[in-house]
């Protein structure tokens, strides 16, 4: 009984700690939004639609809103022919001089989380990222251009599910930093 009663409290411990890690994560990244910039964010807006290739967000497509000085959005992605999802949720601080066929900056920080899903015969793995990457815009047209940024990827929580045995004994090493790249045609709508 007391067994049972040490698995249900070690189970407990693990969800708490992952919730604690999610809401310390969710903190930190409003708090980037709120202490990252001096303009005002409740200024008129534009949309961008944007479709890309990039080393975890794989081919994806995304959705960004600018404000005056700043970016928010997301993208999915995934590869064909492999069961990889990818999500990812970024702010994108611009800073610069303005581009000459746009009002806003071609240069900009990006911040964000990018989950991944990757799942095989033998696991599940998901994966949660935080990058912190510079980017540059450039512009074919005043509403169309080519997005590139570079950077690293931290994982800030891994969990794998064991779907079957492999003849791999269990383990090995974690990677725990990646470079992040991203490249992405964009459509200022």
């Amino acid at each position: 009984m007391e067994t049972a009663f040490r698995h249900a409290w070690r189970q407990n411990e693990n969800n708490s700690t992952i919730i604690f890690i999610k809401n310390k994560i969710f903190f930190i990244f409003i708090m980037i939004i709120f202490t990252s910039f001096t303009q005002k964010i409740y200024s008129q807006g534009k949309l961008n639609v944007s479709a890309g290739i990039g080393l975890l967000e794989c081919l994806n497509i995304g959705m960004h809103y600018q404000f005056n000085a700043f970016q928010v959005g997301m993208s999915a992605g995934t590869w064909p022919n492999q069961n990889v999802i990818s999500i990812l949720g970024d702010l994108r601080l611009q800073f610069g001089q303005d581009s000459k066929s746009s009002n806003h900056p071609s240069w900009y920080l990006l911040y964000g989380l990018d989950y991944v899903r990757h799942e095989d015969d033998f696991n599940i793995d998901k994966n949660l990222y935080g990058d912190f990457r510079v980017g540059r815009y450039f512009y074919i047209l005043k509403e169309i251009g080519i997005d590139i940024n570079i950077g690293i990827q931290a994982e800030v929580m891994h969990k794998e599910i064991r779907k079957k045995l492999q003849g791999a004994p269990i383990g090995g090493g974690e990677i725990s930093f990646l470079p992040g790249l991203d490249l992405s045609i964009f459509f200022n709508i």
